[in-house]
């Protein structure tokens, strides 16, 4: 048993007590030695798993930071390409109305946006929910549903396309995703 140990005035009066009820000191020799042993043990035992613990933090850490330096440069790649086509298709040349549903010009410039959306991105913002907030989960479904039905759009068949679908490509670019400089921060601590 620990010398420190017995320092402590009820261990050492404890293991007095305990000792004292043995007569021989091979008894109490044998009897030290297990309780010895098994408090080693004992320490050994919560010291791995301390560590284990902490090395499992640590790398939880780093696991949810890359996913969100995932996140975070797709949706940058995407909202380039779409920031692009935008601003081509809203300029198509000087004088020239667009009313944001033309076919002709949504299917010339379309071929500017690219987007191939992370199918596991649910789950990736699954994994780092717990740090981020309630309104930057929110926005970044948001984000992943207009960019969803963006792709589905851009993924059709040129003749298949709709004006209206061309002007809810348009509005959900400009009116949603514009103003985004990147998606919401993702912060890990």
């Amino acid at each position: 048993m620990s010398p420190l140990l017995l320092k402590v005035p009820i261990i050492h009066l404890l293991v007095s007590n305990i000792l004292s009820e043995f007569s021989f000191v091979e008894y109490k020799t044998a009897y030290i030695n297990t309780i010895g042993a098994l408090l080693g043990t004992f320490l050994a035992v919560s010291g791995a798993l301390f560590t284990q613990q902490r090395e499992h933090k640590k790398n939880d850490i780093v696991r949810k930071q890359k996913i969100a330096i995932a996140i975070k440069t797709e949706l940058r790649f995407i909202l380039n390409s779409l920031l692009k086509f935008e601003s081509e298709y809203a300029c198509i040349k000087p004088g020239t109305k667009n009313n944001y549903d033309d076919l002709k010009y949504f299917i010339k410039y379309k071929k500017d946006i690219y987007i191939e959306i992370d199918t596991e991105w649910r789950n990736k913002i699954a994994e780092i929910y717990s740090v981020l907030s309630y309104n930057d989960i929110e926005q970044l479904y948001k984000i992943y549903m207009d960019l969803s039905l963006i792709e589905s759009i851009c993924n059709k068949d040129e003749r298949l396309i709709s004006k209206k679908e061309a002007y809810t490509v348009y509005k959900i670019i400009y009116r949603d995703l514009a103003d985004l400089t990147i998606a919401p921060k993702i912060e890990i601590k």
